[in-house]
């Protein structure tokens, strides 16, 4: 757990740098960004089961942008 909490309090410290001007335009940093919006909200939840299932969320998010990207590009074809 505590490796979790370190990486996650990580991404936000980098997020923190990279996004200091606000949400991006670009379509891949704007993935990034929300990712790490998702996280930081995630870590601003108490310890517990809650704060957990909010980090792995933020997780499966990213996997679902992912796929559905690809659903996209498919689609487009």
């Amino acid at each position: 757990m505590r490796e979790i909490e370190a990486a996650a309090a990580e991404i936000v410290e980098v997020g923190d740098l990279l996004f200091r001007r606000g949400e991006p335009t670009d379509p891949v940093l704007l993935r990034r960004y929300q990712v790490c919006t998702r996280v930081m909200a995630a870590l601003a939840l108490p310890m517990g089961p809650e704060r957990i299932a909010a980090l792995q969320a933020a997780k499966i998010d990213r996997k679902h942008l992912r796929s559905q990207r690809v659903k996209d590009l498919l689609c487009a074809a």
